[in-house]
This record gives structure tokens, sequence and C-alpha cells, in this order.
């Protein structure tokens, strides 16, 4: 639990195992977060983050996200990149959550990673975000864009039918307040 604002690099390739959170920040995290190992919570969420991210944060998930509520929780502005090649999973709630009033700048790129939550795969929030589903990725559940202007790509996606890459392409441009299940 990091009570005060961080600069520097925080780098788990171990397991970090929690009650209420696997690892929780209070306020502001500037740096380099990395994950090759397993963090998880038995009750909350995997990763919360109440504090800001400026737009030099870096993120990176190679390993696995669990929690028992969301995967991650994020409550403040979330700018900067968050690459997932690995697993983020939420047992009750959205797999990666911003969970915000305050616009943002985050771009999640799920590359070869799954993402996945009881609630939803993915909710934005109020962010202006970005998300990019990148090669062989999996995202298991709905995604919402929340009040912001967000951003959905697809890359380097192969194997999939033109109807399907069709289908996709019209989420892209798809009225918010909908929900659509592919």
């Amino acid at each position: 639990h990091f009570q005060n604002s961080f600069t520097g690099t925080f780098s788990n390739t171990g397991t970090i195992r929690g009650r209420l959170e696997g690892v929780e920040t209070d306020s502001i995290f500037n740096g380099t977060f990395s994950n090759t190992g397993t963090i998880q919570s038995t009750e909350g969420d995997g990763l919360r983050f109440d504090g800001a991210f400026p737009s030099t944060f870096q993120f990176t998930n190679s390993g696995t996200i669990l929690g028992a509520q969301a995967g991650i929780n994020t409550t403040d502005i979330t700018d900067g990149s968050w690459p997932n090649p690995g697993v983020i999973e939420a047992q009750g709630g959205f797999g990666f959550d911003i969970n915000n009033g305050q616009n943002g700048l985050l771009t999640l790129t799920n590359r070869g990673g799954r993402i996945t939550g009881t609630t939803g795969s993915i909710q934005l929030g109020a962010d202006n975000g970005t998300v990019i589903l990148e090669g062989p990725s999996s995202i298991e559940g709905t995604m919402f864009g929340g009040t912001g202007t967000d951003t959905l790509r697809f890359q380097n996606i192969r194997g999939i039918s033109d109807a399907k890459r069709a289908e996709l392409e019209a989420l892209v441009g798809a009225d918010p307040t909908q929900v659509t299940t592919i």
C-alpha cells in the first residue's frame, strides 16, 4: 500500500496477495509499474489506484492480475500507456475499471492478453480513452465507453471473417448507450 506520491519503478516478478487489495496507491503514481508475476486480492481489487497518473506513466502487465472485485480500478485522472499482454480478471466487477468523473488520456493496448470481468471487460468512465485490441486478444464481457470521447481500434487481427470484421468496425461508431454483444 503506497500512501504517498510515488516516483520511480515498481516491478513485481513474484506473487503479491492481499485481502482488501493486491496493490493500492493513494496518491500520484509517476513512474513505471511492471507486473510479470501474480497480483491478487481475495476481497477487493487486484490493483487499486486512487491517485492521478501523469502522461509519462508507464504500465505493463504480462503476468496475472486477479481481483475479487475489479481486476484494475482507477479512481482519478488516468493518463499514460497501459499495454497488457497478460491476464486481467475480475470476479465481481470490471476487468479494467476507470471509475472517475475526470478526463484523462489513457491508451490501453490489449496485445495478446485477456481482460475479463463479471460486470464487463472494460469501463472507461469520463476518460478520453483509446482501447487497442491487437493480435490474438481476448476481451470477455461488455465494454463500456463511459462519458468521455473514446476510441476503439482493431490492429493486426487475422483469421476473422469479413462479416465479423464489418461487425467489429460498426461498433466503433455505435451508440454508447446501446449494448452490443459479439
